[in-house]
């Protein structure tokens, strides 16, 4: 177990309440020990992770996020970031209520 990094993806799914949401991937698992910095910023960067944080600085994202291989049904979540850690936001909190995947 753990804590996983995710990116933000360009590709959309459609919503039930007319809207859209990004997809989201598994980037990388970051290091927890206290010699990870340099290891983690290599994979944020190798993964893709630094272009999606620019493209959501830009606004190319909806704010909305489903994980990858979400099915008709699945729950939608908030994200206004290109990456994110899955034990923050994939919570209730988070949660776009009464809104699925289409």
């Amino acid at each position: 177990m753990g804590m996983y990094v995710y990116k933000v993806l360009a590709k959309r799914v459609k919503c039930s309440d007319g809207g859209e949401a990004n997809v989201s991937k598994f980037a990388y698992k970051p290091s927890m020990s206290g010699w990870g910095g340099d290891s983690n910023r290599r994979w944020h960067f190798q993964s893709g992770c630094s272009r999606a944080d620019k493209m959501a600085e830009d606004g190319k994202f909806t704010g909305r996020i489903v994980p990858e291989g979400a099915e008709p049904g699945s729950k939608v979540y908030r994200c206004d970031a290109g990456h994110f850690y899955d034990d923050s936001t994939f919570t209730a909190e988070n949660r776009v209520e009464g809104v699925v995947v289409v």
